[in-house]
């Protein structure tokens, strides 16, 4: 069932983001050459947050179902009332050009801080990934079976979201999530810098 897998899915995140070293786990503050495009992104994901309590209040959707069921045509009526209010929803309408080059400089600059290597950090999000996963698609579900860990020293450096929008990664593009809707907000193309040449991704066999 959608509701429980998604919900699920969130819960491993979480146990196995819990799992690794976190380096620097402070948010970073912005610098003031940041803050304009940080207070633009942010002024975009309120606009984007009034669409989804719109949404939710249109539908009265109160989040705690007896029957998963229930849940999963919530989450579907949510689905199609947000695709509705954001018909022409499309990559970088959120992840603009600024915020996005702000995003890669931050993730390059915490993996040189950390000591760690996108090579790693693509074996850990990829560790639990099925074989044959669509890559996510704006106004659609998130692919989940992509896998949903999120590596932890990354957190602190992303912009702040409401509770109601994640990151996750799919390879080195970071996407934003709606995690009520179960619906992919935007994608930000290339967020990882590229890994060394011959590296290969682990995808999980079935």
């Amino acid at each position: 069932m959608l509701a429980v897998f998604t919900f699920l899915m969130l819960t491993l995140s979480a146990m196995s983001a819990t799992a690794q070293p976190v380096c620097a786990a402070e948010r970073l503050a912005a610098t003031a050459l940041e803050e304009p495009a940080l207070e633009a992104f942010t002024q975009r994901i309120d606009a984007y947050m009034e669409v989804h309590n719109r949404v939710e209040r249109k539908l009265s959707l109160h989040w705690q179902f007896e029957d998963p069921e229930e849940m999963d045509d919530a989450i579907e009526a949510m689905q199609s009332a947000i695709r509705s209010a954001r018909p022409d929803a499309r990559r970088g309408a959120i992840f603009t050009e600024d915020v996005g080059s702000l995003i890669r400089g931050r993730l390059t600059a915490r993996l040189i801080e950390c000591n760690d290597t996108v090579e790693e950090v693509l074996a850990f999000i990829n560790e639990e990934r099925l074989p044959g996963v669509p890559k996510p698609t704006i106004n659609e579900p998130f692919p989940w079976a992509l896998g949903s860990a999120m590596w932890p020293s990354f957190l602190a450096v992303l912009p702040a979201l409401p509770d109601e929008l994640q990151y996750r990664f799919a390879d080195r593009d970071l996407v934003l999530i709606d995690v009520h809707a179960n619906l992919v907000v935007d994608i930000l193309v290339k967020a990882l810098p590229a890994p060394r040449s011959g590296t290969r991704m682990r995808i999980r066999s079935t």
